[in-house]
């Protein structure tokens, strides 16, 4: 645990500590017990706001469920796209506050299908204002982590610099998650090397099956 999230630990755990004796530390002020400051009245107060999920974790939880994916994909801008099918099951976790995404599957790697898994965190942060998802499988040992906003027209965009091991170079990323309707979702997936221009390598349809 490093310095930075050691010292956010620690000051959440004194917080939590006001918060539960918050009312008993008011009634007995006369036993010489002290009151909270102003200051740290206000840290409550930006905690519990920071803590509690609102519209965007609501929107998160209208993709639980079970569902059939199409994945489409390519190595470059001009190879021929490649074509499989996963399955994806979606549940909300830590109080509603992250979605989490197990995705099953088999990817066709030039003739010799390979077992797919891969599981995905996405999250609101409240703080920052941004969404953000971290990606993991067992076709690498990395994470792919995005931040970012939601467009006007609902569409959520991220972006980020991800390792790629077919190129050995850090790469610009870039996803665009549409939540089409209740049952219909689909995700696109772009990247570039350094100095070059972002280009779709994935696209994946979602089809809800409940």
């Amino acid at each position: 645990m490093n310095g930075r999230i050691k010292q956010c630990a620690v000051g959440a755990g004194l917080v939590l500590v006001s918060i539960v004796g918050t009312a008993t530390v008011m009634s007995q002020a006369d036993r010489g017990m002290p009151e909270l400051t102003p200051e740290e009245m206000e840290g409550m107060q930006r905690w519990m706001e920071y803590m509690s999920p609102g519209e965007p974790h609501q929107k998160l939880a209208s993709s639980v469920g079970e569902w059939e994916l199409e994945m489409e994909w390519r190595m470059s801008p001009d190879a021929p796209a490649q074509k499989n099918r996963a399955t994806s099951r979606a549940r909300m976790v830590l109080g509603g506050r992250f979605l989490v995404e197990d995705v099953r599957g088999t990817l066709d790697m030039g003739g010799a299908p390979m077992p797919f898994e891969g599981m995905s965190i996405t999250g609101f942060d409240n703080g920052a204002g941004e969404w953000v998802s971290v990606w993991i499988d067992n076709m690498g040992t990395g994470m792919w982590i995005e931040r970012g906003k939601a467009r006007t027209d609902g569409i959520i965009t991220t972006s980020g610099e991800n390792y790629c091991c077919f190129d050995d170079v850090m790469k610009k990323t870039r996803s665009h998650v549409h939540m089409i309707d209740q049952n219909n979702r689909k995700i696109e997936f772009y990247a570039a090397k350094p100095g070059e221009e972002l280009w779709k390598g994935m696209e994946i349809r979602y089809k809800r099956v409940r």
